[in-house]
């Protein structure tokens, strides 16, 4: 199986690299926004998803 990193092709960027080019290093303002908003939303849809679940339990 062939495995795809950043060794073997040096063009590819980490998901590390992809936020700190878009939000900054981390502890920077930006990105402390960034990942407050992101861990919102992330609860929110586990929230979502078990009011789901509760509902679809109920029936």
């Amino acid at each position: 199986m062939m495995t795809t990193n950043k060794e073997n092709n040096p063009s590819f960027t980490t998901f590390e690299e992809h936020l700190e080019n878009r939000y900054g290093k981390t502890g920077s303002v930006k990105r402390t926004d960034f990942e407050i908003k992101a861990h919102a939303f992330t609860i929110g849809e586990v929230i979502k998803e078990e009011r789901r679940l509760c509902l679809m339990s109920q029936d």
